[in-house]
Order: C-alpha cells, then sequence, then structure tokens
C-alpha cells in the first residue's frame, strides 16, 4: 500500500508538458525527510513523444486557430490516456508497481493562457495590432499626460476593440469606462480523471488554474519546488528554466520562502523552435545545440526592436505563453525578413539570452545579492545560449541543475511529484511573493478512480464478484450497442491486472456481458 504520512519514504509520480508540445515528461520520485527540507531522488524518468499530427493539432488550437469545443474535448480526453500512458511507462521503466505509487501529479497540456498583471496592465500586441503600434503608442503618451493615474489595459484578439480603444483614448475617455477588460483564465488538458482511471493512483492536478483562482499568475509553478531544493545559507541563488517561456526564481542566501521571487523573463526555446518548424515545413522542431545558429549573426536592429516589446517592461509577478511569443510574434517581426536564416535563428536565441540578462539587471539586480544561476529546461542543451549567458553574466557561477540532483529535462516534472505529495499533505504549493496570490495556498485538486470508490463501497467482501475492470457486476449500467462502423479502430489502454501492459491500438471489440464500452472516436479539429 502507497504510504501517505509525511516523513516516510514514499514514491510520487509528476507528469509535465509544456509550451513545446512535443510529450510528456514522467518522473518517478522517491521522497522522505521532512516537509521543509524534502530529499527528492529520481528513480526513473520516460517520455513520451505526441505523434506529430497531435503536436500540429495543439499547435494550432494554442495559436488561436478557429475550433470547436468537440474537438478540444476530444483532445482532452486523448491526452489523459496518453499522460496515463506516461504514468504507467515510467512505473514499468523502474519495474515498480503504480501500486506503490502515493501521487501523481499532472500540470496537463495548456492551449490557452491569459494573466493580468497588476492594477496597471501594460500594453500589448498580438498579430494584427502590430500595425497598431505607433499609433497607440502616441496616443497612450498623450493619455498618460493628461490622465497620470489612468489605467491603460493589456489589449488582444479582436482588431475591431482595439480600433474601439483607439478612439476612446484619443478622446481621453477611461478605458475602464468603455470596456469591461476579461479576468485571468488558463486552460489546460489531458483529463486527470482518466489518468487516475487508468492508473488507480490519486491524481493532483489544475495547478494553474488554482493558482489563479488565489489571485496569481498561474505560472510560473516551481519556485516553491526551487526555494525547498536549491537554496543556499550564503549565496544568493536564481534558478532558470527555459522551457518554450523562460522563467527565473531568485532566491536570496538564507531566504525564507516569503522573500523569494519568481516570473517568466520572456520567450525560451519558443520563438527558436518556430523559427526552424517554419524553415524545414515542420521536419525538425528544434536547434540541435544551438549548432543552426552558431552559423549566424544577431541582426541588431530587428533584436533592439524586439527588446521593446512592453512585456519585457512589465514588472513582476508576470507569466507569459504562445499568446505572448507564439506565432502573431513571429509573423510581426520575422515574416519578410530577407535575411539568412542562420542569422535569424542567432537573432531569436540572443532575444532569449538577453531577455533574461534584462530581466536579472533590471528586476533582480539592484535587489538581491546573487551568486549562483542555475540552468535547466531543454533550453539547458542549447550550447551557444549557455555560452552567451557565460558571457553576458560572468559574475555568475553558471552550472546545470545535474549538478544538485536535478536532471535538466526531469526537473520539471521532478517539481510536480513534490508539489502533488505536498498537496496530499495539506501543504501550500505556491510562494504569495511570487504570483501576487493573497497567500500561501494548496496546490492543485485532487482525484481519485471512481473503480477504487467503488471497490470500497460496493465489494466490502469476497460476496460481490468481479468483473474484469474491477466492478460490482451488479453496479454497472447495461450496454448499448456501438455505433461505431465495424473495423474501425480507436487509441485505448489496454491493461494486465498490475497495470503494467503498455497502451495500444486495437480494433474494437463487442460490448463485453461487463457492459465495458468500445472507445469513442476521436474528433478531428
Amino acid at each position: 500500500m502507497p504510504e501517505h504520512a509525511a516523513g516516510k519514504s514514499r514514491l510520487a509520480v509528476g507528469l509535465m508538458s509544456g509550451t513545446s508540445m512535443d510529450g510528456v515528461d514522467a518522473a518517478l520520485v522517491r521522497i522522505s525527510a521532512t516537509a521543509d527540507h524534502p530529499k527528492v531522488r529520481l528513480v526513473a524518468f520516460h517520455t513520451l513523444p505526441y505523434p506529430k499530427e497531435v503536436e500540429d493539432q495543439l499547435l494550432r488550437v494554442a495559436g488561436g486557430e478557429p475550433t470547436f469545443a468537440e474537438g478540444i474535448s476530444g483532445l482532452n480526453f486523448m491526452l489523459g490516456e496518453a499522460f496515463a500512458e506516461a504514468a504507467l511507462g515510467v512505473c514499468r521503466k523502474a519495474r515498480i508497481s503504480p501500486k506503490r505509487v502515493s501521487v501523481i501529479g499532472s500540470h496537463g497540456q495548456t492551449i490557452h493562457h491569459y494573466a493580468r498583471s497588476g492594477p496597471l496592465p501594460a500594453l500589448e500586441f498580438l498579430g494584427e495590432f502590430a500595425k497598431l503600434r505607433p499609433e497607440l503608442d502616441a496616443t497612450q503618451r498623450k493619455f498618460k499626460r493628461r490622465n497620470p493615474e489612468g489605467e491603460m489595459y493589456f489589449i488582444s484578439f479582436d482588431y475591431g476593440i482595439g480600433r474601439k480603444l483607439l478612439k476612446a483614448l484619443q478622446k481621453g475617455k477611461p478605458v475602464k469606462d468603455f470596456w469591461n477588460l476579461p479576468s485571468s483564465h488558463t486552460l489546460q488538458i489531458a483529463e486527470a480523471a482518466v489518468i487516475a482511471e487508468r492508473t488507480s493512483v490519486p491524481v493532483v492536478s489544475d495547478f494553474r488554474t488554482a493558482d489563479m483562482a488565489a489571485g496569481g499568475q498561474g505560472a510560473p509553478l516551481v519556485p516553491m519546488v526551487d526555494y525547498l531544493l536549491l537554496r543556499q545559507k550564503r549565496e544568493g541563488v536564481v534558478a532558470l528554466n527555459v522551457g518554450g517561456i523562460a522563467n527565473v526564481t531568485v532566491i536570496p542566501a538564507n531566504a525564507e520562502a516569503g522573500q523569494v521571487v519568481g516570473f517568466d523573463t520572456g520567450p525560451g526555446n519558443m520563438v527558436i523552435d518556430g523559427l526552424v518548424r517554419q524553415f524545414t515545413k515542420g521536419r525538425k522542431s528544434y536547434d540541435a545545440g544551438g549548432r543552426w545558429a552558431a552559423g549566424g549573426k544577431a541582426i541588431e536592429p530587428l533584436l533592439e526592436r524586439m527588446r521593446r516589446f512592453p512585456f519585457f517592461r512589465r514588472e513582476p509577478p508576470k507569466s507569459a505563453g504562445r499568446e505572448q511569443f507564439g506565432k502573431p510574434f513571429l509573423d510581426a517581426y520575422f515574416r519578410g525578413r530577407g535575411r539568412s536564416r542562420p542569422d535569424l535563428l542567432r537573432t531569436a536565441t540572443e532575444l532569449t539570452v538577453r531577455s533574461v540578462y534584462d530581466a536579472l539587471e533590471r528586476f533582480v539586480f539592484p535587489k538581491v545579492s546573487v551568486q549562483r544561476l542555475i540552468v535547466s529546461g531543454g533550453g539547458a542543451h542549447n550550447r551557444l545560449l549557455v555560452r552567451r549567458l557565460r558571457e553576458l553574466l560572468p559574475q555568475l557561477h553558471i552550472s546545470l541543475s545535474d549538478d544538485y540532483g536535478l536532471p535538466v529535462d526531469a526537473k520539471e516534472a521532478m517539481a510536480f511529484a513534490l508539489l502533488a505529495d505536498r498537496s496530499l499533505q495539506g501543504l501550500p504549493g505556491n510562494l504569495p511573493a511570487v504570483k501576487e496570490c493573497r497567500r500561501g495556498e494548496g496546490c492543485g485538486r485532487q482525484r481519485r478512480s471512481n473503480q477504487r470508490a467503488w471497490r470500497e463501497v460496493f465489494l466490502p467482501s469476497a460476496r460481490h464478484p468481479r468483473s474484469a475492470e474491477g466492478f460490482c457486476r451488479a453496479e454497472l449500467p447495461p450496454a448499448r450497442p456501438s455505433s461505431r462502423p465495424a473495423g474501425q479502430r480507436c487509441w485505448r489502454s489496454s491493461r494486465s491486472r498490475d497495470g503494467l501492459r503498455p497502451r495500444s491500438w486495437q480494433r474494437p471489440t463487442a460490448p463485453s456481458a461487463t457492459g465495458a464500452q468500445p472507445c469513442p472516436s476521436l474528433p478531428s479539429l
């Protein structure tokens, strides 16, 4: 039986799929020691890559292309199956039964994220708003002179609203009286109920939504883990994670939890990967080791123009995603550039490096003494990026998180295993100073397998025979005939009793006597 008590050694699985949208990372960890000073050891790490068609669908949805609720619902359940398989896969790799796992922490797959930041949100531009920028900037300056305390709001998604907003600003009309700005919102898919059912392990999910509900930004989510595992008594530390988006956790020497600061600095690999996909027409998705960019030269005028993007000037806490640095950003700054591909990639790489450098210089170094920079995430494999960080920040000792027992590829998945474990103990998973939360909150929502609950309620003794699915036969609904055409395939999980048989593609079968139904087909987007 899994052990849930704090202080005892226990196993947990963390599941993570980031803004790169290329697959699911699963980390099986052993957690021991106390809640304030936990020890986390990686037992096994496993990556389940997305098929290209799934990756393309996710990129289209996250990029804001029109879709249907049916398509998003289908992706939600399909990714739930994928996340469950990743969790079972990492258990198989470690030769450990899922029954020994106390909890699974699932971040899910983000397909949209919009976070307001502070009482004076910055003015930002997405896609077609780039053409409004000179006019809006001039009007903003005039408006601020007439209304020093006036509020300027985030603009997004609708060109018509942008035009109306421009007219309102020209008339000196307060924006808050003109437009009811939507509140912060975020959406992660990969249904946690599916993960709980397939694994029979309690699942903690909805970390971002829980944080936003408490008044936070919803990202970054790992500063609590960075604080617990990377703090130093005599040295200030910055933990830099370079995923699709780059984020930092700033931990002063001998810090208390309330002194820790965390925020997104801007693009990590997102802009680089987007260019690589464009240049190769989807055949490649990243610049391996930064070798392609290393053969080019940064385009300084373009770089300086991108560094003026308003997100970089916003005060922390702040978070970003594809809504800021996805396809609209690429179209606004890179489309139609008559320069070589290595030059454009070198410029995108330099944008990541300099946005990290600018964020530290502007928001961190004036307030905190820092001696160490610890790098993790996929960007840690980009030798050019790491070399440029060392050149721009010679005063810092720069190393990879591998040196601290946190492999660069597994660190975020390990973090969600620890956050889920804290949630199971009723402990907070975020830091108020990181996300503007009103207080430190317990992170995520817990889900348990209905199969386990039904066994507890309906199967107290051997008097009730079990079906192959573990349910009491008497409590199952009557089987319905399948409307699926004969021979059509479906993606479903096939597991033996110990839960260790891999998922496979199978032809659907007729409903069994126990009422098990064939999997529904996945609607296309």
